[in-house]
């Protein structure tokens, strides 16, 4: 297991180098300068060129390497930059005057993860109980009900469900707001809509899993013993039918929070997502390289809470 987290934890800075490589090139490769854009920062000619030299704007190698030292905390480790500020120095967004990257990250990032995050265990909770109750009963009305829902769930886009829940649950019947944050019920149709198609994939795995383990040999032993099918359902069956799901929680945790852009913007919630869009079409480099280079963080973290969670529940994996 010690062996595991650090093995990632030793991979985190090459793949974050690898993403950091590919998302400057891409971001690079956009055409226009976000000094340039009409709806962004409009500073004379002079201002201009000081900001292009100061933050290296004029030069793609020079930009590669000085922003890096900043955002990977070198600059701040070596002293070259004040001590006080951020380690991890996204720097100043080009698009929004007096306002920084890590500023930014720091405002709106909580929103995003905790749309994210709440739509993964809502759709923890509706993928594992309908996939239980098809893993259990396969081939029954009901167990054919919950596939068509699943099929329906994974191939409707979420901001056309979105769409959808914005005009039942906000427009027509008034039950929820249209769009904001603040409260409990702004997170209610933007959780739901995100949720689906994770819930859908969820229980297709779940009834995989379930139906394959019924069929074990040591749920006949444990029948055999006198357990309830209850305690054999609970106790010996799930653990390791969930195997599977626990596999998908990595990615599915980070795409939910990086899909959430899409829901951001039916909703109006202030989250990262509108700040990204405007970043890709403004070519806001600091803002893009700052937002790629945390999800990317984030996805490797994921990816080691799932590999340790895994081998918590596979006793083998821990001798592995």
């Amino acid at each position: 297991m010690k062996r595991l987290i650090c093995m990632r934890l030793l991979q985190l800075p090459l793949v974050l180098l690898a993403v950091y490589t590919l998302t400057f090139t891409l971001a690079w490769l956009i055409p226009g300068s976000p000094l340039e854009k009409a709806e962004g920062r409009r500073p004379p000619p002079e201002v201009q060129a000081a900001m292009a030299d100061r933050y290296d704007l004029d030069d793609a190698w020079t930009f590669y390497w000085s922003y890096l030292e900043r955002s990977s905390g070198v600059s701040w480790l070596l002293g070259e930059d004040d001590r006080t500020g951020p380690i991890f120095d996204f720097g100043p967004s080009l698009r929004h005057e007096n306002w920084s990257v890590n500023e930014i990250l720091a405002g709106q990032l909580p929103v995003s993860m905790a749309v994210g995050l709440s739509a993964i265990v809502l759709a923890l909770v509706l993928g594992v109980s309908t996939g239980i109750v098809g893993g259990l009963r396969p081939g029954t009305g009901l167990d054919l009900v919950t596939q068509g829902l699943s099929v329906v769930g994974v191939s409707i886009p979420a901001f056309v469900v979105g769409t959808v829940l914005l005009l039942a649950g906000g427009v027509w019947t008034g039950l929820f707001p249209v769009g904001g944050w603040g409260t409990l019920s702004h997170m209610v149709l933007p959780a739901v809509a995100l949720s689906l198609p994770f819930a859908a994939y969820i229980a297709r795995l779940t009834r995989t899993g379930v139906i394959e383990e019924m069929q074990a040999d040591y749920v006949r032993t444990a029948r055999s013993k006198g357990l309830l099918e209850r305690t054999v359902v609970l106790r010996h069956v799930l653990p390791n039918a969930l195997l599977p799901v626990v596999s998908y929680l990595g990615p599915a945790t980070a795409a939910a929070m990086t899909g959430s852009f899409v829901i951001e913007k039916v909703f109006a919630i202030p989250g990262l997502g509108m700040h990204f869009v405007d970043a890709v079409l403004g070519k806001d480099l600091t803002m893009i390289m700052g937002v790629v280079l945390v999800y990317a963080a984030l996805l490797v973290l994921m990816n080691l809470l799932v590999d340790v969670l895994y081998a918590w529940l596979d006793p083998r994996m821990r001798t592995a």
